[in-house]
């Protein structure tokens, strides 16, 4: 079952009550996300979706007024593109937990700032494209790993 860990800020936002962290028991790495929101200047915000074990982050569009339902079932969609695995099957499996390691919080806030700063770079430029701004986060180093690398190495695990 997918797990979000969220900031009660993005709990109050997306209008859900978060629950305790479960205790470790060995799921699968690739359920395990936590997720922030980034406020943009632009019609739409973003959501930065990061990989608890290795870091990988996916950059999604944020209207406020949209369920959670919707996004994580996007969430799901494209996660199942990325790594072949089956995540759609069951599209009200996953549960919302409050945020419980500092270190993938504060990998993310650096994250965030790379994401402002590109969207900033490509305004002045051909517009922005999250897919590129994803492509660069995940190809850089972040809290010591290479995020993109790392996720490839865990999926053929």
């Amino acid at each position: 079952m997918l797990q979000f860990h969220v900031t009660a800020k993005l709990a109050k936002a997306l209008k859900v009550r978060p629950e305790e962290p479960p205790v470790p028991d060995g799921t699968d790495w690739l359920e395990c996300w936590y997720v922030r929101d980034i406020p943009l200047d632009l019609p739409l915000d973003a959501l930065l979706f990061t990989n608890a074990e290795t870091l990988y982050s996916l950059v999604h569009p944020f209207d406020r007024r949209e369920p959670i339902d919707e996004i994580v079932g996007v969430f799901q969609h494209r996660i199942e593109h990325i790594t072949g695995r089956d995540f759609t099957s069951d599209p009200g499996a996953f549960r919302v937990c409050k945020t419980a390691s500092r270190r993938v919080t504060g990998c993310m806030n650096e994250l965030a700032l790379m994401v402002e700063y590109e969207i900033e770079r490509h305004l002045q430029g051909d517009g922005v494209r999250l897919e590129v701004i994803e492509q660069s986060l995940n190809a850089g180093v972040i809290g010591g790993k290479f995020p993109k690398t790392e996720f490839a190495k865990r999926l053929n695990d």
